[in-house]
């Protein structure tokens, strides 16, 4: 069984490593799941980890915690 020990961020990014290239959300969750790197206690965990891999990307702000780029077909991969 699976413990909270990683964030949903740390586990997309431990997921995009071991997937080594970039990833649609849909393969992140998947990869997540098979592996048991978070339990999500959501309804609608997509959107949950949507949301995270959303907030780490670099936008015109300048984020300070950059960990992801959204690159062609809506992938994502490790900066």
């Amino acid at each position: 069984m699976a413990s909270n020990k990683l964030t949903v961020i740390q586990a997309a990014i431990q997921a995009m490593l071991e997937i080594g290239r970039p990833a649609s959300s849909v393969e992140i969750l998947e990869y997540i799941v098979r592996e048991n790197l978070y339990v999500f206690k959501a309804k609608d965990p997509h959107s949950i980890l949507k949301s995270a891999l959303r907030r780490h990307r670099p936008t015109l702000k300048g984020k300070t915690t950059v960990l992801v780029k959204q690159v062609e077909n809506n992938k994502y991969q490790i900066l």
